[in-house]
């Protein structure tokens, strides 16, 4: 329960286009592996294992499942050279954890029992990355093999206020990536 009260549970959406051609897979992220960038607004993608491109994102209030979906097809086909159809198959929601810091965290939430927490929504990525480290780091005791510091958990303050705070902030983290040129 503690380490709950770290985390803000935001909804995200997501996409799964129709597969995609032999041109498509082999182009794009050629090597299968999932990717995420920096931005306020952030955008990852990966592949599926029958060729279709799975991305995701938040969305603005009051957006309809058909809006959102089409939103998250125009921003794909925005950021990655898909060549020729590329319709929305799929599309579902679910729930993100969102830590303090905006970085995932790794809590002790018992003598010895270890919970790898708050991706942010670049969970895919990040925690493939960082499941070696806690592993490495089960095994070893050795804190140091972590690339995140082992903390208690500890409550959000405001947390009941906080879950409206990224559809105030949505608007305003799309208007500063496109100032910033991304």
């Amino acid at each position: 329960a503690r380490s709950a009260r770290s985390l803000l549970p935001i909804v995200f959406h997501q996409i799964a286009t129709t597969p995609l051609d032999a041109g498509n897979r082999e182009r794009i992220l050629p090597g299968k592996q999932s990717l995420t960038d920096t931005r306020r607004n952030m955008f990852a993608v990966r592949w599926t294992v029958d060729g279709r491109l799975i991305t995701g994102g938040l969305p603005l209030p009051a957006t309809s499942p058909q809006r959102m979906q089409a939103s998250l097809r125009q921003r794909l086909l925005s950021m990655v050279p898909v060549s020729g159809p590329c319709e929305i198959d799929h599309g579902w929601s679910g729930v993100i954890a969102i830590s303090r810091l905006l970085l995932p965290q790794v809590n002790e939430i018992a003598t010895g029992f270890y919970a790898a927490v708050g991706c942010c929504g670049r969970g895919i990525a990040v925690s493939t990355a960082l499941g070696r480290d806690v592993a490495t780091f089960v095994q070893t005791g050795d804190p140091d093999m972590l690339s995140v510091p082992v903390r208690p958990p500890a409550p959000l303050p405001g947390r009941a206020l906080l879950r409206h705070l990224p559809a105030l902030l949505l608007p305003l983290f799309r208007l500063r990536d496109r100032l910033d040129g991304d």
